[in-house]
């Protein structure tokens, strides 16, 4: 549980200046996403098509919603199940 709580502190201080995920982030989004599918990564992460969407093709999201998928990523790492 503290890797996930470290990652969720890193995710916080990136977030102020940086709205995307950064490219390994969006390479581990991916393989989630080819792993599962589409329809499961959206159900297992929390969010919208579009959102996931924009996530992996690098552009902004809110900022709860980095945070959140940095979570799930750092939860995936460490054997834990994405939220």
């Amino acid at each position: 549980m503290g890797v996930v709580v470290a990652a969720y502190v890193a995710a916080m201080s990136q977030a102020t200046s940086d709205l995307a995920l950064s490219l390994d982030e969006r390479v581990e989004l991916h393989r989630l996403v080819d792993e599962l599918g589409e329809r499961a990564a959206v159900d297992r992460l929390g969010v919208n098509r579009a959102t996931l969407a924009r996530a992996l093709g690098s552009l902004p999201v809110r900022r709860a919603t980095l945070i959140a998928l940095r979570v799930a990523l750092a939860q995936r790492r460490v054997g834990g199940s994405a939220p």
